[in-house]
């Protein structure tokens, strides 16, 4: 799983990872919606990876299990680097680092996610914000790949409209 060193001389259209750019922001987007419907959400922009139980401590340790036995949550929440670290089999470790699954080292999360993106430093600052929302994270993929990512139309909407819940 070794990634080599994104050329900041090439456009990011050419080279940004636009299968995983889109499952990840499709992910964000579907938690954006249970957000929304005030289900608990696994997608926290503002946290690298965290227990969802920390999110949602009003539950009680049993009604919390019962969702991850179900398989409603996996139990872990994190912004869409840590998504893109945790779907590639790396795990939380501590902090903002996680376990690589093939070696065991403790890498960085923006590092990984940034290295399988193809996204520079300066782009993946932009992406991984803890400010971002959910339409910022799509406005970035739109103009990264030329509108190949669209923003969905219910995002534009919360965007442009109210900002209040939508769904």
């Amino acid at each position: 799983m070794t990634i080599t060193e994104v050329d900041p001389t090439v456009p990011v259209a050419n080279r940004v990872n636009v299968k995983l750019l889109r499952e990840t922001l499709e992910w964000a987007h579907d938690q954006w919606h249970r957000w929304q419907r005030n289900e608990i959400s696994e997608w926290e922009q503002g946290d690298w990876m965290v227990p969802t139980a920390q999110r949602y401590w009003e539950l009680s340790d049993e009604d919390f299990q019962a969702l991850i036995n179900e398989g409603a949550i996996c139990g872990t929440s994190c912004c869409v680097a840590g998504k893109v670290a945790f779907d590639l089999g790396y795990r939380p470790t501590v902090g903002s680092l996680v376990a690589n699954p093939e070696t065991g080292e403790r890498e960085l999360i923006s590092e990984v996610a940034r290295k399988n993106l193809r996204i520079t430093e300066d782009e993946a600052d932009d992406l991984f914000s803890g400010d971002n929302d959910i339409y910022d994270l799509y406005a970035l993929a739109h103009d990264w790949t030329y509108g190949e990512i669209a923003i969905p139309d219910d995002v534009r909407q919360y965007h442009f409209g109210s900002g209040e819940k939508t769904a």
